[in-house]
């Protein structure tokens, strides 16, 4: 049996994508070793009040709507290989205690980087990605294609500390003519489809009315914080998903069916990304695929 008790409290340092991120890597490895899976609720998560509700209250949210608990849990099932993190005294594990050992996370992340590949060819989580609602898209998605961006733009009431590293999106010049590069390239390439170019960001920023199609039929919607569930959600399902420097756009990542497009220095640590991601250069341009019909390349997992 494999437990995922990992980082259930955020103490109000850290948002969903880092914990969910985590607990969906454990998730995966219960599959890959055929082993069950108990998963801890999350609390204390940061981003509560960008959707106006009290922690208690988001919590509560964040757990309906990301669930993993008990996923796989077999009673009877008697397997040598019962792994745990983080043990605490949960009543669905009696009988299990026994046999329960304690791995740390770096064995467990290098688990995971070893079977990567297998895991995305097995569509293990790309499959588990199918049962997050796609309701809410059609709020927001229009006729055409819909082409998700994810730009994390630093929270001073959020972030503990800027890293640098991370490139966050500070609306610079230079941040604009990227992401404007990459519209021209996707609107050369997709001159028969009407694009519709969605920008997923938090916080009020001028530079965001510069990015800008070409072609007037096509366009540029710039959702400001919405909500973190529709959000999610569009980062899933679309037709082309650009990932930005966010924990959420990597758990996005993972049980995406499509590629997904990272920019080129784009990186999350320890935490190993698909084999057939696709990487925007540093001008802003998808690298080694084909110039005709950028997004049907997309879909190639």
């Amino acid at each position: 049996m494999f437990i995922n008790n990992v980082s259930g409290d955020a103490n109000n340092t850290e948002g969903i994508g880092s914990i969910y991120s985590f607990k969906l890597i454990s998730y995966a490895l219960s599959q890959i070793y055929k082993i069950g899976f108990v998963d801890n609720e999350m609390k204390n998560i940061v981003g509560g009040n960008y959707m106006g509700m009290s922690t208690n209250d988001y919590d509560e949210a964040v757990n309906d709507y990301f669930d993993l608990k008990y996923k796989n849990l077999k009673q009877k099932e008697e397997n040598p290989f019962d792994i745990i993190f983080d043990y605490s005294d949960k009543p669905e594990l009696k009988g299990f205690k026994k046999n329960i050992s304690r791995l740390k996370k770096d064995i467990i992340i290098n688990s995971f980087n070893r079977n990567i590949g297998k895991i995305m060819s097995k569509k293990i989580l790309s499959e588990l990605g199918q049962d997050i609602s796609a309701n809410s898209n059609s709020k927001y998605f229009k006729d055409g294609l819909n082409i998700v961006i994810h730009l994390r733009a630093p929270l001073k009431d959020i972030d503990i500390k800027f890293e640098p590293d991370r490139s966050y999106f500070y609306g610079s010049y230079r941040d604009i003519d990227l992401l404007n590069n990459f519209i021209r390239q996707i609107e050369h390439s997709e001159k028969n489809q009407k694009l519709n170019f969605h920008i997923l960001t938090i916080g009020e920023n001028n530079s965001l009315k510069k990015i800008s199609s070409l072609n007037k039929e096509n366009n540029v919607i710039i959702h400001n914080d919405l909500n973190v569930f529709d959000s999610f959600s569009m980062m899933i399902h679309n037709d082309a998903f650009v990932g930005g420097f966010s924990n959420l756009s990597y758990a996005a990542h993972l049980l995406s069916n499509k590629r997904t497009i990272f920019p080129q220095n784009c990186s999350f640590g320890y935490k190993p990304l698909y084999p057939n991601i696709i990487r925007l250069d540093k001008n802003g341009m998808l690298e080694k695929l084909n110039s005709n019909r950028l997004i049907s390349q997309m879909v190639n997992f």
